[in-house]
């Protein structure tokens, strides 16, 4: 029997993915988001993480920041829809 992602094994191919959901204040889900992928092992395609506020930034300065992120990428051509691209935004705000 395949162990669970958390623990770092791999899962075998014909396990259903196990999903990771983070979501918190931007610092820790950083932390989290890097200890995830590098320490347990998580496929990237099963971890979502969202930093839905940033200390000391209100939530008006943070969606401001973001739409400008998501312009710039849209003037680049990335896919608006890509999780990826919304996670490294959030992160990077």
């Amino acid at each position: 029997m395949p162990q669970s992602a958390l623990t770092g094994d791999a899962r075998s191919d014909d396990t259903p993915p196990i999903l990771h959901w983070i979501a918190a204040e931007a610092t820790p889900v950083r932390t989290l988001r890097a200890h995830a992928l590098s320490t347990w092992h998580v496929d990237r395609t099963d971890l979502l993480a969202r930093a839905y506020w940033k200390h000391g930034s209100t939530s008006t300065d943070n969606d401001a920041a973001g739409l400008i992120a998501y312009q710039r990428a849209m003037a680049d051509g990335a896919d608006l829809h890509d999780p990826e691209l919304a996670e490294s935004i959030d992160l990077a705000l």
